[in-house]
């Protein structure tokens, strides 16, 4: 597809598409929960659980035709490089951790799940480096940082979880836009990861996969973070503290959230399945 067709993609869209760049476990589930909730029928997953789908002409038109309104865009599938979404308008963000408790997370995770069964040091062989390559598309470091600087507008950390979401708001500029949250997706016990830690060998392996990985965040963290801070518009002590205070009454529902849920499950999902089959038997 040109990039004359993918700026006509868009023509009948708002002039803004918000692109969550979701790497697996940097609270990217919380993130899209706030995005559904404030999105509704106008936020689309391009993505189903883990599976892979490749981001090819026939996915944009099944997204074109349920989501005429597109206003946000997320999932694992979305990248930076991705030349669908070199397109005016288009507003990149994304949410870092740090690499090793990131990689004992997502083994954890799909171990819980049954998803994994390998060992852990079998399994860090195909996952060195995710962060890296979710942004750079290859296990390079010095270019995924050039995808910061350049095509991400706006870096988060998980440490830093409140305080990124102030400060997401604040480049969001959607006055109304309600960040209070409910946390999804939280691990009921560490008994995977602490067994990892207890396995010298597998210390020793979770530090030479994400090598790379821990000098991207440490760059985010001495360079681009603080960049963030200095750009927010008050006083963000004071701004964090309320915000805290206000999580009483904090739901990841709301009438749009749920509309959406309907026709995510009712319209897209079915379709996106069916081209999700499509590509594995190519």
């Amino acid at each position: 597809m040109t990039r004359l067709k993918r700026v006509a993609f868009f023509k009948d869209h708002a002039s803004t598409v918000l692109a969550f760049v979701h790497i697996q476990k940097t609270a990217g589930q919380t993130l899209r929960a706030l995005l559904r909730r404030h999105f509704g029928t106008r936020h689309c997953d391009v993505y189903r659980s883990y599976d892979a789908i490749q981001m090819d002409e026939e996915v944009w038109r099944w997204i074109r035709r349920c989501y005429p309104k597109l206003e946000s865009i997320g999932g694992h599938s979305v990248a930076p490089r991705d030349s669908f979404l070199d397109i005016d308008g288009i507003r990149f963000f994304t949410f870092l951790r740090d690499p090793k408790r990131r990689t004992l997370s997502h083994y954890q995770y799909l171990v819980s799940r049954g998803t994994v069964t390998e060992p852990f040091n079998q399994w860090a062989e195909a996952n060195i480096n995710r962060q890296t390559r979710a942004l750079a598309g290859a296990d390079h470091v010095e270019q995924a940082i050039e995808v910061l600087e350049t095509r991400i507008g706006f870096t988060g950390l998980m440490e830093s979880f409140d305080e990124s979401l102030l400060l997401w708001k604040n480049w969001l500029q959607i006055t109304d836009f309600d960040i209070r949250y409910q946390s999804v997706n939280v691990a009921s016990s560490n008994d995977i990861r602490e067994a990892v830690l207890e396995n010298s060998r597998s210390v020793e392996i979770l530090d030479e996969m994400n090598r790379n990985d821990q000098v991207l965040y440490e760059y985010v963290v001495e360079n681009i973070y603080p960049r963030q801070i200095k750009a927010y518009d008050s006083d963000i002590s004071d701004d964090l503290a309320a915000f805290r205070k206000s999580f009483a009454s904090a739901s990841n529902q709301s009438l749009k959230q749920l509309t959406g849920q309907l026709k995510r499950n009712l319209v897209f999902r079915p379709g996106f399945k069916k081209i999700l089959r499509n590509q594995k038997k190519r």
